[in-house]
């Protein structure tokens, strides 16, 4: 079948650029929803943290070459906070826009923040202030754009896997 991603021959089938770009599609879902970026950490810390002093102990910053606005630049953070019983986390920020600033460039002076932790998995970690702060907030915003997302995700997922069944029913030989 003309435009639905595959060239059927008598007995199997080759993938082309369609199900490339649907693998593409699939990748970057799953770098999405990396634990790094998980929706439902988020709504961990606003149910149940604590918080901890911590000091942002390294800063980056990168220039970006965009095609529409020109060149900008982006900057994040790494922090360690310690817990009450002794351990030691690390965490890193979000990616944030503009210069790194100033006072994280310097590694002899460490610039002292708040972090939320997840109480039973202290792993899950931001700097207090960012992120949602309420259920309802966090709701919202999955149901605005990570739903979206989702549908989209969906979407793309049925049209390839109706591509490949189409693909892998045999085909009827000429008598």
């Amino acid at each position: 079948m003309a435009g639905d991603g595959f060239h059927k021959s008598a007995d199997r089938w080759e993938p082309t650029k369609t199900t490339g770009g649907h693998l593409v599609v699939i990748g970057l879902v799953a770098l999405v929803f990396s634990s790094e970026r998980n929706p439902f950490h988020e709504l961990r810390l606003i149910q149940h943290s604590s918080t901890a002093a911590g000091q942002i102990v390294e800063g980056w910053e990168d220039l970006v070459d965009g095609d529409r606005y020109g060149v900008g630049w982006t900057h994040w953070g790494a922090y360690v906070f310690q817990l009450s019983d002794g351990r030691e986390f690390m965490g890193r920020t979000r990616y944030m826009s503009g210069r790194l600033p100033p006072e994280f460039i310097d590694p002899d002076n460490p610039v002292p923040v708040e972090v939320e932790y997840d109480t039973t998995d202290p792993s899950i970690n931001r700097i207090k202030g960012t992120g949602c702060k309420t259920v309802t907030e966090w709701v919202l915003r999955m149901a605005i754009v990570d739903s979206i997302l989702a549908i989209a995700i969906a979407y793309l997922g049925a049209v390839f896997l109706r591509n490949v069944a189409r693909a892998l029913r045999p085909v009827a030989k000429p008598a």
